[in-house]
Parts: C-alpha cells; sequence; structure tokens
C-alpha cells in the first residue's frame, strides 16, 4: 500500500516537473506551442526544400516540422541540413531520441541554445559545407518577438527566405500569404547574401 502511494507521489511530481519545463519562462521564454499536423505536409510543400541549403528552425518544439522536412529531402535524396534550435531541454531530449531513429539523422542538427544570442555564422561553419549556403528559415514563435528574428535574418549575410505559422514578421511584406487550419506566410528574400 505504501509502496503504491509512494510511487504515485514520485509519477506526480514527475509529471508536474514536465508540465513546468514546458510553460516555464525560465525555462523559455516563448511557451511550447506544436504546429497543427494538418498544416505540416503544406507548410514542408511550401518550403521547396533545395540541395545546399540549411533549414533553422528557431523554437523548434519537439522537431515536428524538421523531423518532417527532413524526410522529405531524404525521400528526394537531397542533401539539405537542418538545424533545429531550443532552448528547453526536455525538448531538445525529445528531438535527440526521435533524432537516432532517422534515416536522415546525419543531416538533423539539434542546438540547445537561445536562439536571440546563438553565433549563427559560427554555426554554419561548423556544418562544414562546401559553399555558402541559402538558408530557410521556420518560425512559429510569439508574435513579439518575431520584429526581432526578422532584423536578425537579414543581418546574418546569407541568401534567405522563411516560412512562418501564424504569425507574420511585422514590417516586412511576405511574398504571399496561405490560409490553411492557421495562417502561413512565405518570405521569399529575406536576407541579403554578403561576400
Amino acid at each position: 500500500m505504501h509502496f503504491f502511494l509512494l510511487a504515485g507521489i514520485v509519477i506526480f511530481i514527475a509529471i508536474v516537473l514536465i508540465l513546468f519545463s514546458f510553460t516555464s519562462s525560465t525555462a523559455s521564454p516563448i511557451p511550447y506551442f506544436p504546429t497543427n499536423t494538418r498544416d505540416m505536409k503544406k507548410i514542408i510543400d511550401l518550403m521547396d526544400l533545395k540541395n545546399d541549403e540549411v533549414m533553422i528552425d528557431f523554437g523548434a518544439g519537439d522537431g515536428g516540422i524538421i523531423f518532417r522536412a527532413a524526410q522529405r529531402a531524404y525521400q528526394h535524396n537531397q542533401n539539405t541540413k537542418f538545424v533545429a534550435v531550443e532552448i528547453n531541454t526536455m525538448l531538445c531530449f525529445i528531438m535527440n531520441l526521435r533524432r537516432i531513429f532517422h534515416l536522415n539523422r546525419k543531416n538533423i542538427y539539434i542546438v540547445k541554445h537561445d536562439m536571440f544570442v546563438l553565433d549563427y555564422p559560427a554555426l554554419i561553419a561548423s556544418l562544414h559545407l562546401e559553399k555558402k549556403p541559402k538558408l530557410l528559415f521556420y518560425l512559429y514563435i510569439s508574435p513579439w518577438f518575431m520584429p526581432q528574428i526578422g532584423e536578425m535574418i537579414k543581418c546574418l549575410g546569407y541568401q534567405s527566405r522563411a516560412i512562418t505559422y501564424f504569425y507574420p514578421i511585422a514590417g516586412v511584406k511576405e511574398s504571399r500569404k496561405y490560409t490553411f487550419t492557421n495562417a502561413v506566410y512565405s518570405y521569399n528574400h529575406l536576407g541579403n547574401e554578403t561576400q
């Protein structure tokens, strides 16, 4: 009887800690809301993945988009690299477990870091690419962070494009807006390439 009571208390505490890690602003300033699964295939289609491209998911969550996009690239024999940037330890753990079993794992990188202070040029250099890549960003983050991220992408010095879910990048005209279960915005010329 005491064993079951103790086991129940341990399980309850574990659940509370897991929920805290997903919703705490100390674990992540952006709450975890996964992309609606009904929209994922359409979003991957819009990405129009290319060879010699790096796709970066800011606040990747559990990796739903990254892993589906990496699967698509694998099926089309593309060498696209995929970088999931996430600050939440529990979500990074989940993504690392998923990566182990993914067929395209050699092209998937999980980065536990704050997306606002990460050194992106150093990150891209660590991928050891043969030439300067074009970047594709996926963003499903809070709208109040969108202008900051948009400016950051513009300043990276790479030819970049982006797909945003639910929220547009304030102050930047989208190339196209789509309405699926939720709004999706595409930006074809977000960053300027520098030599």
